[in-house]
């Protein structure tokens, strides 16, 4: 089985994923882990997405389809696309790699989440410097006040574009880009919405449900 998670920033793509990946045995793909993957590998591959981001270009979208299919090729089995493919030329792009490798993407699933809520949930996101546990000042605080629960870190940090207004404009690129791939699943029958506003429990319950599992 192989499975999209779709859904706004903040909504909940990659906890979920992780979440399959650890209970269901899933390979989490996440574009953005494969890039830094590579580049922190000094692949060849690595080489070329590294010297493309230091001229501060985009990596396109033929160069990430070629790191997509060395991580297609490895997977022994089931694999969970996380926030990809973002446009319809991936869309049709994924299905022919698949293809290729006598695979299929079978369901896709949209995690909806309204506007006001991603804002809140992005904005209060911070992470221990030292070993990287996530946190948000209200969903999942510390249990002592500045100090990290994994390690006793005092030091934490907060990405640089986790505000308001860089949010409303990566919103704002979702809604133009990735919602345009919406219709071309649902066309084909594979597209399922869960309820991203409820608790982390009860969004993967409804996952599992739609695809069979438990």
């Amino acid at each position: 089985m192989n499975i999209i998670l779709l859904g706004a920033p903040g909504a909940g793509k990659g906890t979920q994923a992780s979440r399959l990946k650890r209970k269901h045995h899933f390979v989490h793909l996440a574009t953005g882990d494969v890039l830094r993957l590579e580049v922190s590998r000094n692949t060849e591959i690595g080489k070329r997405v590294k010297s493309v981001m230091e001229r501060g270009l985009l990596v396109s979208d033929d160069l990430i389809l070629e790191m997509i299919e060395q991580q297609v090729q490895q997977a022994a089995s089931r694999i969970a696309f996380d926030g990809y493919p973002r446009n319809i030329s991936q869309a049709e792009s994924l299905d022919k790699l698949m293809s290729a490798h006598d695979r299929r993407i079978d369901k896709v699933i949209l995690i909806d989440v309204g506007e006001s809520e991603l804002i809140e949930r992005i904005c209060g996101r911070f992470t221990c410097s030292q070993c990287l546990t996530g946190y948000h000042t209200q969903f999942k605080p510390t249990k002592v006040d500045g100090v990290c629960d994994v390690c006793g870190s005092t030091d934490f940090s907060k990405r640089s574009d986790d505000d308001v207004e860089t949010i409303k404009s990566r919103l704002e690129i979702f809604r133009r880009d990735t919602e345009t791939v919406l219709p071309y699943y649902d066309q084909k029958g594979l597209l399922y919405k869960v309820e991203g506003r409820s608790n982390i429990d009860e969004v993967t319950d409804q996952i599992e449900k739609v695809l069979g599992i438990v």
